[in-house]
């Protein structure tokens, strides 16, 4: 039985299983593991770097667009910033999306 849901829903059966395992399983166990941690990491990892915010400077320098333009996109919400005080910041995802359109 691959589907350890019944265990995980009776977990006062749960507690009295013993298992014997080879030391071959186990690292294979181990080694799966580590993989799917591995690329979870990763896939967040990718997540916040999407998500990180740059400033004006930063995100024109990244489009090789002026300030000024920046600012009229922000205005026809073609690439909206946002405010963190009086400072101004885009989102990078927002602006990889700039630069697949071009």
């Amino acid at each position: 039985m691959n589907d350890l849901s019944f265990l995980i829903n009776n977990p006062e059966i749960a507690k009295d299983i013993r298992l014997d395992v080879s030391g071959e399983d186990l690292l294979y166990f181990a080694n799966t593991l580590i993989g799917i941690a591995k690329k979870e990491g990763e896939k967040e990892a990718a997540r916040k770097e999407n998500n990180r915010l740059v400033d004006r400077e930063e995100a024109a320098r990244i489009l090789g667009a002026s300030l000024p333009t920046l600012w009229r996109w922000n205005e026809k919400k073609i690439l909206t910033h946002r405010k963190i005080g009086k400072k101004v910041y885009y989102r990078f995802n927002d602006i990889q999306k700039i630069l697949g359109e071009k």
